[in-house]
């Protein structure tokens, strides 16, 4: 069973990602560029297939995550803080120009 610790960082991570997902669709929407190529082709498809593929294969693998490995959240919590800190200094950039 997890624990109350693996919750809140499998929440908080999933919450990231969609922060994520959100903030790229803006950023190409306005002449950015997705860098990985699988999830630039996603982008191509449609934003809501975009979302979606990447919101299903975030979910699983945090949910295979907290099951087998829960220590290993705090490292994609931290990393994704840093992508949103990323975000924000783009977002900053873009809204002065």
């Amino acid at each position: 069973m997890m624990g109350q610790k693996t919750k809140v960082l499998a929440i908080v991570a999933m919450l990231l990602n969609l922060f994520d997902a959100c903030a790229t669709l803006f950023m190409v929407s306005n002449g950015a560029t997705e860098v990985n190529p699988i999830m630039a082709h996603a982008i191509e498809v449609g934003p809501a297939f975009f979302v979606a593929i990447k919101i299903i294969l975030f979910t699983f693998a945090i949910i295979l995550m907290a099951k087998r490995s829960p220590s290993l959240l705090v490292w994609v919590v931290g990393g994704y803080s840093l992508l949103v800190l990323w975000h924000c200094y783009l977002f900053y950039h873009f809204l002065h120009l």
